[in-house]
């Protein structure tokens, strides 16, 4: 019978064993330290748009085994936002320090859709093409673009179309003058085989005009100023309540001639409230010109794609000569972020503790983007870094004494802070 029993025992032991083996065994853990920072959801991206971390969900679990959802731009999520093919990877840093005095630093991983095939809709597009002694380049202003992916049908920008056919030009044999001369895919342009012209785009080809004259005009945003420290006052903000306006943008025009030939174009914001205007070189007036928006319209909503049209007139005329009516700004948005805040520990201080911003909590008294201060309570670790000679909790002389400790955020040169918060040791060295 003890044979039996410790044949039994043994068994046991060994499929207990291979049982710990199967699964992720947590070790025993009841604080609020961070054991992992995971995508939870994402919208369905397509190579080449970009991605906005507002939009991103992502799931934080701690070592009490509670969870936590947070949005990418709640948790400092950073990153190339134009999503490229193939896996785009993002960072996270959020947790506690370890025992080498480093953040954790969380990887999270988005893939997005490739257009199986592209449909491009000419009805907009240019109807005629000056003459030139080789096959032409087609100018697409005015060009519409369908993609499919994943069984989806769904408009897309000129610029998502780029990213997933590379070289996207259309050619056309402009070596004399005729009429009704069909436009076509470039032979250069990558997966050429699965993309349709439709309806078929037919030109003329006309005699060749001033080569001088601009011929296409794209409007870009500026992030920050090239040559000087960035202070902030390039960011703008997505969120409801935010002061800024659709006036506060910093916006350029890149234009180009016929003889391919690019000029970079200052923009301001019009006097007459309605769009932004510029002045090349040559003294032409370009004016972006907003579709159905004035400039003091918030930016609260506007969304990443804002439709426009642009014009060029030459100096002394008052008729443009070049006129797109299809204009669209892409706009990159900064993450709300606070600029007055005030810090509270969230939990009791032990001496040999670490500390770390995953031990405050915020009450934002001034957000970035102007809108106004809720009661909310937020993780300082989602702003902002400590600021300590180190990071160890230093033993006070007394008990119950305030140490003080500074928390920083940091965004390129720029640098924030919440001024000095405290945290008490509740358990003194004898001295």
């Amino acid at each position: 019978m003890k044979k039996i029993f410790s044949i039994l025992l043994v068994l046991a032991v060994a499929f207990s064993f291979a049982a710990c083996n199967n699964g992720v065994v947590f070790p025993q853990n009841t604080d609020k330290a961070v054991l992992s920072v995971t995508l939870e959801s994402a919208p369905e991206y397509i190579v080449g748009e970009v991605l906005d971390p507002a939009d991103v969900t992502l799931r934080v679990v701690y070592g009490d085994r509670t969870e936590d959802t947070f949005t990418g731009a709640e948790l400092g999520m950073t990153g190339t936002f134009k999503l490229s093919s193939g896996e785009n990877s993002f960072t996270v840093v959020y947790g506690s320090f370890d025992a080498e005095d480093n953040l954790p630093i969380w990887n999270i991983k988005i893939t997005p859709y490739s257009l199986d095939k592209l449909t491009v809709d000419p009805t907009d597009a240019v109807k005629t093409v000056d003459q030139s002694t080789n096959g032409a380049t087609v100018d697409e202003k005015g060009l519409k673009y369908t993609g499919t992916y994943n069984g989806k049908t769904v408009s897309v920008s000129e610029t998502v179309a780029e990213a997933n056919f590379a070289n996207l030009s259309f050619t056309v044999d402009a070596s004399a003058e005729k009429k009704g001369v069909a436009v076509k895919v470039a032979d250069t342009v990558a997966g050429k085989d699965k993309i349709t012209i439709s309806p078929e785009w037919i030109v003329d080809v006309v005699k060749a005009t001033d080569k001088n004259a601009i011929v296409f005009v794209k409007i870009e945003q500026l992030l920050k100023p090239a040559l000087e420290k960035d202070d902030g006052s390039f960011e703008i903000f997505n969120v409801t309540g935010t002061t800024q306006k659709l006036a506060d943008l910093h916006l350029q025009a890149v234009v180009t001639n016929g003889n391919n030939v690019s000029e970079t174009v200052s923009l301001t914001a019009a006097t007459d409230g309605n769009g932004y205007t510029g002045t090349t070189k040559a003294g032409e007036t370009v004016k972006l010109t907003w579709d159905s928006y004035v400039n003091g319209k918030s930016l609260a909503g506007m969304g990443t794609s804002i439709p426009a049209a642009v014009t060029v007139t030459k100096r002394g005329e008052t008729t443009p000569y070049f006129t797109e009516e299809d204009a669209t700004v892409i706009l990159q948005y900064t993450p709300d972020y606070p600029t007055a805040c005030t810090a509270t520990a969230n939990k009791t201080f032990w001496e040999g503790d670490r500390v770390s911003a995953a031990d405050f909590n915020l009450e934002v008294t001034v957000w970035a983007s102007g809108r106004t201060a809720d009661k909310n309570s937020y993780p300082a670790s989602s702003y902002f870094e400590i600021a300590l000679e180190d990071s160890w909790v230093k033993t006070p002389a007394t008990e119950n004494t305030m140490v003080d400790v500074t928390l920083n955020r940091i965004v390129g040169a720029k640098t924030i802070n919440t001024g000095t918060v405290q945290y008490k040791l509740d358990n003194p060295a004898t001295t």
